[in-house]
């Protein structure tokens, strides 16, 4: 909904997801049309039957159909038939960023905001390439490169479907990315342009025994849904470095306007933009409550498990469960 706004007219906005796609979205026209038929022979079959009919919502399309297909159904970690059109209609336009982007020779400063799906649709894709594909099968590939999950001495659990579909669409995303910053490089203006990558959110995958925190009722708590990407190519930066230092996705506009706007202020609330709060205290955290907002809306959270964490997000020392099932308002009280 590009109305919000309306109001500044210096804003250009533009909805991207799915301007790439006209195969896909042709596909899934086609794959609609077919796919409402068998719908109705499914809920007619004897219920026995009918998960079978389903097939994952692909109607067991035959593989040499599948490019009618706008889903993908997967068999295992590495083999998957079909191509999902979710998926698609947002990496399409990383794949096309250079075609989007205009070099302009002047000294105005812009801003860019730019929000892309693709790491929240995985996919099982074509390996080493991380290419969608109508018949992914990377059998071999995996099985002789197990060794790049294990960084450092740590050690990414891979073991399922949603551990491999996960890490292959982030691949594909940094490959694609890659790519635009190459582009930016050739043309002159990567060094003067501050770059932010960051996500809403993790996904508890239970992949790092460091991020499950025992509750003292011998509940587990993945913490890997509050491990989320940051990461900051800074004005005129030059190769790379790793910081222990404790962020928050709250630490985004600070960082974004840090050395080119003085005194910079929240423009509807007037208040500060500075992250320093952040260190004075504990941060706390909500999990285990709906996260839709037609369910969860009103004047407070509905109750949920509370969380409190500082530091460095990997030593469990750094964690605290401060409530189960709650309406939190504060320390010590209830």
């Amino acid at each position: 909904d590009m109305t919000i706004y309306s109001e500044y007219p210096e804003i250009k906005a533009f909805n991207t997801e799915g301007m790439f796609s006209e195969a896909v979205q042709r596909s899934k026209y086609l794959s609609i049309r077919r796919n409402f038929f068998f719908y109705s022979l499914m809920k007619v079959a004897p219920v026995f039957m009918q998960k079978y009919i389903y097939n994952g919502s692909n109607y067991n399309h035959l593989p040499e159909r599948n490019a009618s297909s706008s889903v993908q159904v997967m068999d295992g970690y590495s083999r998957a038939e079909g191509i999902s059109s979710v998926f698609t209609e947002a990496f399409d336009v990383l794949r096309n960023m250079d075609t989007l982007t205009r070099i302009v020779d002047d000294d105005k400063n812009t801003f860019l905001m730019m929000n892309n799906n693709s790491t929240h649709e995985p996919c099982l894709l074509q390996e080493p390439e991380y290419l969608p594909a109508e018949t992914v099968d990377n059998t071999e590939y995996d099985a002789e490169n197990e060794g790049r999950f294990l960084i450092d001495g740590r050690k990414m659990k891979m073991e399922s479907e949603l551990h491999y579909s996960h890490y292959e669409a982030d691949m594909a995303t940094f490959i694609q990315l890659g790519n635009w910053f190459d582009y930016m490089k050739e043309n002159g203006v990567y060094d003067n342009t501050r770059i932010i990558l960051v996500s809403d959110h993790g996904r508890g995958l239970s992949q790092f025994d460091e991020l499950e925190l025992e509750c003292s009722d011998g509940d587990i708590i993945d913490l890997e849904c509050f491990s989320h990407l940051l990461m900051v190519k800074d004005l005129n930066a030059k190769g790379f470095k790793e910081s222990g230092e404790f962020m928050t996705i709250g630490d985004v506009p600070a960082l974004a306007v840090s050395d080119l706007i003085d005194d910079p202020k929240n423009p509807f609330t007037g208040k500060d933009l500075d992250n320093s709060e952040k260190n004075t205290h504990d941060q706390y955290l909500l999990t285990g409550s709906p996260w839709e907002t037609d369910k969860n809306n009103g004047t407070q959270f509905l109750p949920g498990d509370w969380l409190a964490v500082h530091d460095n997000i990997w030593d469990k020392n750094n964690w605290r469960v401060v409530a189960r099932d709650a309406v939190f308002t504060g320390e010590g009280e209830d």
